[in-house]
């Protein structure tokens, strides 16, 4: 879904207006274009990391029992930033609009 107010996602500054052709405006500027960029590319990041630290905590079972509670607070963050995620991309546009 793409931004459907007039507001840059970003910064929330106005948009320039629509031109009578081609796709409609995002993006107040190409800097909060990149700057939307970076910041879904380190969440994406992020979330590779925790996800992969998930499952290594839950396939090994000496470091389960020094920690019971490890792999329930990274599944609550995986949740977290996944649910933060999608909200970036229903705001700025799905990962190949913003190039990622």
């Amino acid at each position: 879904m793409r931004n459907a107010t007039s507001t840059c996602p970003i910064c929330s500054t106005a948009l320039p207006p629509r031109k009578a052709t081609g796709r409609p405006n995002v993006y107040c500027s190409p800097a909060c274009r990149k700057s939307a960029e970076l910041k879904l590319r380190r969440m994406n990041a992020l979330l590779a990391d925790l996800e992969r630290r998930l499952s290594e905590t839950r396939a090994d079972p000496i470091l389960a029992r020094l920690d019971a509670d490890a792999a329930d607070r990274l599944e609550a963050e995986v949740a977290r930033l996944t649910l933060e995620q999608r909200d970036l991309i229903a705001q700025c546009g799905t990962p190949h609009q913003t190039e990622v």
